[in-house]
């Protein structure tokens, strides 16, 4: 929603002053949410104590690594997938706009139904089954044996990778899939 507001000028100054890091409409957002939760209604200030301000960013620098490694195993996982899987897989994914849930979820049941007798004769699983089983672990096995969970950021490496390769299917190499955002693929 779009909202035109007026704000005083020494108001608005104290609100971007305390939360310079935050553009407009998170800084508005954010209020909205304080004043509208529970906890909102406290009668003392719920940012953050500045003595907390080294701790922060000590373990911002430390977990965004860790983060960064995830994103890269996931990244590499969903270019090997994309060695081993069909071009409507990729497509697939593609048009449920990368979201890897929605995407595995008709995989998944198909390989379940497979395993419990129920596709009808002559169906058979597809075979993305077994490279996302590998890529994605726990979220993809239908079997859910002992495998791996897949953390934000190694999905969010994993879904660049295909988006990659979708792109350089439909828009060329690398050079002309990095300059070329999702709003400028064919078909768009």
């Amino acid at each position: 929603m779009k909202l035109s507001v007026s704000v005083p000028d020494e108001l608005w100054d104290r609100a971007r002053a305390g939360r310079p890091d935050l553009s407009t409409s998170h800084l508005v957002q954010q209020a909205l949410e304080r004043w509208t939760s529970p906890e909102g209604s406290a009668g003392y200030s719920l940012e953050a104590p500045e003595a907390a301000a080294e701790l922060m960013e000590r373990a911002t620098a430390r977990l965004s690594e860790d983060a960064r490694e995830h994103y890269e195993r996931g990244y590499l996982a969903g270019a090997k997938a994309g060695t081993e899987l069909d071009w409507w897989s990729v497509q697939s994914l593609h048009d449920k706009h990368y979201d890897v849930r929605a995407w595995i979820d008709p995989i998944r049941n198909g390989q379940l139904a497979y395993d419990m007798g129920q596709l009808e004769p002559g169906m058979q699983p597809s075979s993305a089954v077994g490279p996302l089983v590998e890529a994605l672990g726990a979220l993809m096995s239908p079997w859910g044996d002992n495998m791996f969970t897949p953390s934000a950021p190694y999905l969010r490496g994993f879904t660049q990778a295909m988006r990659d390769l979708w792109q350089r299917v439909n828009v060329g190499g690398p050079e002309e899939a990095a300059g070329a955002g999702e709003g400028d693929a064919p078909g768009q």
